[in-house]
């Protein structure tokens, strides 16, 4: 666990459990007992007084056998002070540093005196039931038998108690058979419900829950039922399934409808049963009503977010003159500095450095909010202490000087460099020494002194302690701070770390303050590991001592990116809004730069912004809303930059306005607010905004963010762009590929369009068949591009091209390191289809391993990438074709039947062209036309005579070997029958032996001479090896350098006999 949670068990445990009636006690990890309730008290006879006195060996035997904290649950027994032994069972959580080493273990307790004594009357009363049988069995006399019967009347009994201990209890419990149905139910469950016990019974608890969608709750939220939630509830019945009998499922959360309708939360805890087969006899179910429980917690988290609220507005005023003070400070030093004195430089830089501590002091009211949700982090950086700290001090020297109070530093002797969090440090200081200054009146004085000590820091620290800081230390840096104040009175000194108290009523009226200062200062402290004291004593002043201890590691050093300086702006304030209030600032306008408008209620930030703009853009500026909304009507600016807190209408409010305006819409728009909290930031970003710059910022940085918006502002205009050129060319694509371009008006055909259309809502598997050639790959597109998805990818697989080793990784991808080779992650055909149409032609060419792997993709919708381990959800159509019967390739065990009934689902069996004839004529006049179109020739229609002889043609290769015998009746010219064979064979040459036709008469013709060759010249060399070799098949492949396999499949290819050699 984190180590956080600890210490807060620690600081929470008497408000948390000590009321609770179960026992409870906290150990650390020397088994020293910290805390215990009262109930742990009163069971094991011991005061709370005298607990620290004792280990929790004192209390169980087992732990000297170390067998604890292994297992979670554990049965033992408990001595008591007074030598007694209690039989409990164990419930605990451990805690560990980050550096996993143990802390401790909060340990919960159940007294099993009660169960136990109900155990043995059980088996008492069973034995004497036993023996009463016995000698029943053997005509035992009255007296036995009324014996029996007393048995019978106290195991009715024995019954009775235990179903009024169900009844009575305040939790819910039901009890389920084997089969999970619901046979037992008490009343508190069915008061949950609402409804009667006998309309639960016989039900299972699924039939109680909710299914996917939208429902109310009774905390009087809505709650979205989905995906996620039925993953956790299937994986919490693994859980189930996998414990052993007489196991435990605890904190399964899980949702129930009662009598009206509204879901109830449950916390359920599962207990089951199971006999020696491992199956499950019995499950006991207890639950418990969280509505109350989530509806605190929302309580508490809408309270948080109002303190935030709170927070952020209270800073807000002090963050916008801020800006407009240290901003001009910071642009005099950067640009003018060269022309300063050196008095002057000193005394802006001064100026500059205290109105940058100003804003840190502010920034203390978020900070308490930030330790309270354990926000806060150390940055540690190497310092030289004595510098650090004469830096500090050097900035109260004018107070000192104004105050005549005598401010003297005692460095340490030690000078070298330690690490430390400046930060918090410094913040420590400030409040310590403001402190100090504050109560000590004029005359006095103040000494603060350093020291470096080997010993750890002591004192009680809090939660943050243990957070922020390891264990190991090379010291301790020990700051003494001394005044000669009015002193602090003894009963004030155990408040005066408290939050707001501010040292009792006389000093309230004399010195006021928030009373802010030091507990914030103890806060810090006990962040960084350390702790704070102080002793005093009236009228004679008061020592603070801040302990805080050192890593012993560079280890702890963490880098950090410095905070952007704060911008320029207007030196005096006040002044400012009395000077510039009336004051119309020109807009700039050259029509060659970005145009930005700026809204902001603060006629400085609009000075103040365009100055740090000008060189750069144009701008106009607007000092409201509404003012803005006009400024619109006459200007289109590139990017918005608005202010959030602005009177009668926010920056929230322009906001939805100006996106509402249809040619505004994508307009950057960034808020530039004092607001510095994250969810606010979310928040807007939420609502639309572009981005969000916390005052004060640096001129700089808002330049680098506007530079940044516009940017990316045009790169999405160029991707608008090229968006609509994929979409025109997606339409085209689909007008290509509608099922009315497909040619063929057969009744076979017709079927297959009224079948395109049925379909084309639907995402269920396609499987098309027929012989090659007969356009499976255009019906598949045609079913995409007619489909809901035809605006998704249509990606196509040819199984048959891809080797079996790489189709994995072809269609579920691959991440980096996967295999030799494997650089960087990459995408599976799956991962490019999703949302749209895969396409597997010649499916019946996938081994089946692969099947396999495909079968799980359809069946759960997810893919596993090689080398991976976590699925990848895909939401994917799939359409796969085949020239081959996969029913004759399921038969010969080549192709599994689970994957051809998964993809079975729609089959669409495309005709050969043989069986089509009267779409002959619609086929040629089609590719005449295409090819007229291609080369751009004036070539004539065929004679009817022509036209007969396709008509009889059978076409093997059917409309792809039709589309071949135009085109190359197109390029050459001639008579049809030059290009046709008698019995469904392509000629070896034409009627007037023309070699050029003859060549021709193939598809390619120099491919099948070269192939020709190449098996003649394998046929002779083979024969030349076997000659030389004897016959010895062995040594023929040796001297061929091919397999002894290899050589066999060629001898049985070329129809070698080896007999006749």
């Amino acid at each position: 666990m984190a180590t956080h949670s600890f210490t807060t068990v620690c600081t929470s445990f008497d408000e948390v459990y000590g009321r609770l009636p179960m026992p409870v006690f906290l150990f650390d990890s020397t088994t020293q007992i910290i805390k215990a309730n009262k109930a742990f008290c009163d069971l094991a006879q011991v005061s709370s007084e005298k607990l620290s006195e004792y280990s929790i060996a004192d209390f169980f035997a087992f732990l000297h056998t170390s067998r604890f904290p292994v297992p979670d649950h554990y049965v033992t027994e408990l001595k008591t002070t007074d030598g007694r032994k209690i039989p409990v069972e164990l419930n605990h959580t451990k805690f560990f540093a980050e550096d996993k080493t143990a802390q401790g273990c909060l340990v919960f307790l159940a007294d099993l005196r009660e169960l136990q004594t109900l155990k043995d009357d059980l088996q008492q009363v069973t034995t004497q039931r036993d023996a009463l049988e016995v000698q029943l069995a053997g005509d035992a006399p009255d007296s036995a038998l009324r014996e029996r019967l007393q048995l019978e009347q106290q195991i009715k009994e024995e019954k009775t108690f235990l179903e009024n201990v169900l009844e009575s209890c305040g939790d819910g419990i039901f009890i389920t058979d084997g089969r999970g149905i619901i046979t037992r139910v008490n009343e508190s469950f069915a008061k949950i419900l609402g409804k009667d016990k006998t309309s639960i019974i016989g039900k299972k608890l699924y039939d109680l829950g909710p299914s996917a969608g939208t429902y109310p709750s009774t905390t009087g939220e809505t709650v979205v039922i989905d995906h996620s939630y039925q993953e956790y509830t299937y994986s919490h019945m693994e859980k189930l399934l996998a414990l052993d009998s007489g196991g435990k499922l605890e904190n399964w959360e899980y949702y129930v409808f009662n009598a009206a309708g509204e879901l109830v939360p449950l916390d359920m805890t599962v207990t089951i049963q199971k006999d020696a087969e491992g199956v499950i006899t019995s499950a006991v179910c207890v639950l418990r009503d969280s509505t109350e429980r989530k509806k605190a917690q929302k309580a508490i988290e809408e309270a948080y977010q109002f303190r935030t609220r709170f927070f952020t507005n209270i800073t807000h005023e002090f963050r916008t003159p801020l800006t407009l003070t240290i901003g001009p400070l910071e642009e005099l030093l950067r640009n003018k500095q060269a022309s300063l004195t050196k008095s002057d430089n000193d005394l802006i830089s001064c100026a500059l450095h205290n109105a940058t501590r100003l804003l840190n002091l502010i920034n203390q009211l978020l900070d308490f909010s930030m330790l309270d949700s354990g926000a806060q982090s150390l940055t540690y950086e190497k310092k030289e202490i004595n510098q650090f700290i004469a830096s500090v001090l050097d900035s109260f020297s004018p107070l000192a000087k104004k105050k005549n109070i005598q401010l003297t530093y005692h460095p340490c002797a030690c000078r070298s460099e330690v690490l430390i969090d400046p930060g918090k440090t410094e913040k420590v200081l400030f409040n310590v020494l403001g402190n100090a200054f504050k109560f000590t009146p004029e005359g006095g004085s103040i000494t603060v002194q350093t020291a470096l000590l080997t010993t750890a820091p002591t004192g009680k620290q809090n939660s943050a302690t243990a957070r922020s800081v390891s264990a190991a230390t090379a010291g301790t840096l020990r700051i003494s701070i001394a005044d000669t104040g009015i002193g602090i009175p003894r009963e004030q000194l155990s408040k005066i770390f408290n939050r707001f108290h501010r040292g009792g009523l006389e000093s309230e009226k004399t010195y006021g303050g928030a009373g802010i200062g030091l507990a914030y200062a103890k806060e810090l402290v006990e962040v960084m590991g350390g702790s704070i004291s102080v002793e005093s004593t009236c009228s004679s002043g008061s020592v603070f001592s801040v302990d805080i201890p050192i890593p012993d590691t560079a280890n702890e050093l963490q880098k950090t990116t410095p905070e952007p300086s704060s911008p320029p702006g207007v030196a005096d304030p006040a002044l400012s809004a009395l000077t510039y209030r009336e004051e119309v600032i020109q807009d700039c306008i050259s029509g060659t730069k970005p145009l930005v408008l700026i809204v902001d209620d603060n006629p400085d930030m609009l000075t103040y912004i365009a100055s740090i703009l000008q060189h750069d853009y144009d701008y106009i500026t607007a000092p409201s809303g509404e003012i803005a909304l006009k400024r619109l009507k006459n200007h289109q600016p590139d990017i918005i930059v608005c202010d959030i807190m602005m009177p009668d209408m926010d920056g929230h409010e322009l906001l939805k306005r100006v996106k509402s305006l249809p040619s505004f819409q994508r307009v950057p728009f960034v808020f530039l607010t004092a607001y510095a909290d994250v969810e606010m930031k979310i928040e807007s970003l939420d609502e639309g905004a572009d981005d969000y710059i916390v005052k004060p910022f640096n001129a700089l940085e808002l330049k680098a963010r506007i530079k940044s918006l516009l940017r990316i502002r045009t790169l999405m205009q160029t991707t608008e762009a090229q968006q609509k050129r994929i979409t025109l060319l997606t339409q085209k694509l689909q007008e290509k590929y509608h099922y009315g371009n497909i040619i063929g008006s057969a009744p076979s055909m017709r079927k297959i369009y009224q079948l395109i259309e049925a379909i084309k809502d639907s995402d269920a598997s396609v499987l098309i068949t027929g012989e090659t050639g007969t356009g499976k790959e255009l019906v598949a597109n045609a079913i995409h591009y007619n489909s809901l998805r035809r605006n998704k990818p249509m990606v196509t697989v040819n199984c048959g091209a891809i080797p079996r080793e790489l189709m994995a990784r072809e269609l579920f991808g691959n991440v980096r390191g996967a295999y030799t080779g494997a650089v960087e992650s990459r995408r599976g055909y799956f991962q490019e289809a999703d949302g749209g149409t895969l396409f597997l032609d010649e499916i019946a060419e996938m081994d089946k391993d692969m099947q396999v792997q495909l079968l799980r993709v359809l069946e759960r919708g997810e893919i596993i990438r090689v080398g991976d381990t976590v699925p990848l959800r895909v939401n994917v159509r799939l359409i796969a074709a085949t020239n081959k019967n996969l029913l004759e390739e399921v038969k010969k065990g080549r192709f599994r039947e689970d994957l051809y009934y998964r993809i079975h689902v729609i089959p669409i069996h495309l005709p050969p062209l043989r069986h089509r004839q009267e779409d002959i004529p619609l086929l040629v006049e089609h590719f005449l036309k295409k090819f007229r179109s291609k080369f751009k020739r004036n070539i004539p229609d065929f004679s009817a005579h022509d036209l007969e002889l396709l008509m009889k043609y059978p076409y093997p290769g059917n409309v792809r070997e039709l589309e071949h015998i135009i085109e190359r009746y197109c390029l050459l010219g001639g008579k049809v029958e030059d290009f046709l064979g008698s019995h469904g064979e392509v000629k070896a040459g034409s009627s007037n032996g023309s070699p050029l036709q003859e060549g021709y008469v193939f598809p390619y013709p120099l491919k099948v001479k070269l192939k020709q060759v190449r098996e003649q010249a394998e046929k002779e060399m083979i024969l030349q090896a076997l000659k030389s070799c004897g016959n010895n098949i062995t040594k023929a492949a040796t001297m061929l350098k091919i397999s002894r396999v290899y050589l066999h499949e060629k001898i049985k290819k070329y129809g070698i006999s080896i007999t006749k050699l």
